[in-house]
């Protein structure tokens, strides 16, 4: 098993970036991944990160707008109107902004950025635990890209821990039904 992970883990190593390495023809559009918000309307860390990810690639000139993806299934958890707001606060036209209030996992994301946005390429922006299971998932609906990792802070290291954890043992599993 752990084999078969390390296997999936070096096929996509070569599509994985920081904001500092992205290559010059890198796709313009962002797809950033919902990653929780707590009952009392705040996101994640994890979600503070990839937004900050994705405006800073905005910033940067290397994206023209961003896809905010996420779930919207709770009007307590709307992570995809917490996303706009942290990037509207930093700074990025709501033009920029796209949203994917149908976003509720992974694969949603990936499609919907396909046939409902249109988009064959993307940069994938997300923390580095989740960036294989993203590009393998993508992959099979035919939307190509890289992956910036927004790996901003430490994380818990419980948490980080467990986030591993899960994808690794879920990779064989993605593998064989995306492939």
């Amino acid at each position: 098993y752990l084999a078969a992970v390390m296997l999936i883990n070096s096929r996509y190593h070569s599509l994985k970036y920081t904001v500092d390495t992205v290559p010059a023809d890198a796709p313009r559009t962002a797809l950033v991944f919902g990653a929780g918000i707590y009952l009392n309307g705040q996101p994640s860390a994890v979600l503070v990160d990839r937004v900050a990810t994705a405006v800073e690639l905005y910033q940067k000139g290397v994206i023209d707008d961003m896809i905010m993806s996420g779930d919207n299934s709770d009007g307590s958890r709307n992570e995809v109107d917490a996303m706009a707001k942290l990037a509207l606060d930093a700074g990025v036209p709501e033009e920029a902004i796209l949203r994917d209030n149908a976003g509720i996992h992974t694969a949603e994301s990936c499609a919907n950025a396909k046939n409902r946005f249109g988009k064959d390429e993307v940069i994938f922006v997300s923390q580095d635990f989740h960036t294989v299971r993203i590009l393998m998932t993508a992959q099979s609906y035919g939307l190509g890209g890289i992956a910036v990792r927004a790996d901003r802070r430490v994380y818990n290291i419980f948490s980080w821990a467990l986030w591993y954890l899960l994808d690794w043992a879920r990779l064989p599993i993605y593998y064989i039904h995306y492939r």
